[in-house]
């Protein structure tokens, strides 16, 4: 069996019982997300508010200005 699919399967086995298929679809995607931001930010860091404030302001300016 790859990594992946262990993985995969150690996730699954680490929910509740009752979950429905869709709530373990759900709880999977989320959980993937929440380890791939936490790995992001061990190898990249984080953004200070006032960063992410200036990305998204310059962002719009550049968006405003095409129009």
């Amino acid at each position: 069996m790859s990594t992946a699919k262990a993985a995969i399967f150690d996730e699954i086995n680490a929910m509740p019982d009752n979950l429905d298929e869709l709530e373990i679809i759900d709880s999977l995607y989320h959980r993937i997300r929440l380890k791939q931001s936490r790995e992001s930010i061990e190898e990249y860091g984080t953004l200070s508010t006032d960063e992410v404030r200036e990305y998204f302001r310059n962002k719009r300016e550049k968006r405003q200005a095409v129009q």
